[in-house]
């Protein structure tokens, strides 16, 4: 978990860091990318960014070629995808772009520096079980800034919805986020089995 945490704390002084406050991002279109959508969303508008959103099945690689193709000095996330196919992300960014990718599904680790691979696969926890896409990145908005903790809910959403969860109920992670949503009032807190 504090490999992970460290981790998440370096990319966002790197975002923060960037020259650019221009931002696409890039999400899946099932419940846990929807969730991790909306989530960044906030909190980047939040924080002063100008976001354009795009809901996907996948990162095709002609539709990377084509995003790649045409921008340069923006920031790029994408989030639950991408993990896995960093070197590729990395070979048609040839360092024009930052890209952060918030993915909890198999890694790979970046071969380059402006992509930054936040997959907590990479850290040792196990993604679906210890932790959806939306709540790594509900781990990453609440390391930008402690005011999106008010976007507990949703992520827990996402990761519920998606159905990570186990034997009625949610763990590490995923339980964390569930916790604070639950402490905040916006969500009740109960396991299915009736435990």
């Amino acid at each position: 978990m504090n490999d992970f945490k460290r981790a998440l704390k370096r990319g966002i002084k790197i975002l923060l860091a960037y020259r650019s406050k221009e931002l696409l991002l890039f999400h899946h279109n099932d419940s846990d990318g929807i969730a991790s959508g909306a989530v960044l969303l906030e909190s980047f508008r939040r924080s002063g960014y100008r976001v354009c959103r795009f809901c996907l099945e996948k990162p095709y690689p002609g539709l990377l070629a084509k995003i790649f193709g045409a921008h340069s000095g923006k920031i790029i996330i994408f989030a639950d995808f991408a993990g896995g196919i960093s070197p590729l992300i990395a070979s048609l960014n040839r360092g024009k772009n930052l890209v952060i990718i918030l993915d909890h599904h198999n890694a790979a680790p970046s071969p380059h520096e402006s992509v930054i691979n936040l997959s907590p696969g990479l850290y040792g926890a196990k993604g679906g079980r210890d932790i959806s896409a939306s709540v790594v990145c509900y781990w990453f908005v609440r390391e930008l800034d402690r005011k999106n903790r008010d976007l507990a809910h949703i992520a827990a959403f996402g990761g519920i919805a998606d159905f990570y969860y186990l034997d009625g109920d949610v763990y590490s992670f995923n339980r964390i986020c569930v916790e604070e949503a639950a402490g905040k009032g916006l969500m009740r807190r109960e396991n299915i089995n009736g435990a």
